[in-house]
């Protein structure tokens, strides 16, 4: 039982990164954007930079053997949630 805890562990894992690189990408247009002195919307650079301060958080959370994964699934799953629905209404 502990190896598919620690296999479930590194999926979220593997996961939490992917989402947390993601969100790199329009931070760095809206870095880009304000260098060139364009007036951007606080959506457009406060929404994945709370999206990864979240991932970051739950990273953390993860990285704890204290912490058991029946707490930790609904946070993830809701933070999973805030980042599909993100990059949906960016590709609309």
């Amino acid at each position: 039982m502990k190896s598919m805890e620690t296999a479930v562990r590194g999926t979220l894992a593997i996961v939490l990164l992917v989402g947390d690189l993601s969100m790199l990408v329009p931070l760095a247009f809206a870095v880009v954007a304000i260098v060139h002195g364009a007036a951007i919307p606080a959506v457009r650079w406060f929404f994945p930079l709370a999206i990864l301060g979240a991932g970051a958080a739950l990273t953390w959370l993860l990285s704890r053997r204290r912490v058991r994964l029946q707490p930790f699934l609904p946070g993830f799953a809701l933070w999973l949630a805030a980042a599909v629905a993100y990059w949906f209404s960016a590709l609309r």
